[in-house]
């Protein structure tokens, strides 16, 4: 599959997480999402430096479905510039490869 691409975003919450995750997979714009609690930040927001817990989210997806992803994201996260970056997923399997095109939507 050659757009596919893997998402990161960061959450305030491991709630607002999960809730995010479970719109995402039923709207079929994620086959899987991946939560990994734990994460520590470090910013500068309004000229202040900031340290906060987060919780990293890891989405499998496709580039042809990244604009109504991020559309979702902003829709329901909390934080007024939220992360959303899009890596190229350059190899995998066969199967998985076969695996999440059917776990996606077409466009």
């Amino acid at each position: 599959m050659k757009d596919a691409i893997s998402v990161l975003s960061t959450m305030g919450s491991k709630k607002e997480a999960q809730n995010l995750a479970k719109i995402l997979v039923k709207e079929k714009l994620a086959a899987c999402v991946q939560l990994v609690p734990g994460l520590e930040s470090f910013y500068f927001w309004q000229n202040k430096l900031c340290q906060d817990k987060e919780v990293l989210m890891i989405i499998k997806s496709r580039r042809v479905l990244f604009s109504k992803l991020v559309k979702t994201i902003k829709k329901h996260h909390s934080y007024e510039i939220p992360q959303i970056l899009a890596l190229p997923i350059v190899g995998s399997t066969a199967s998985y490869f076969r695996w999440m095109k059917n776990s996606l939507a077409s466009k």
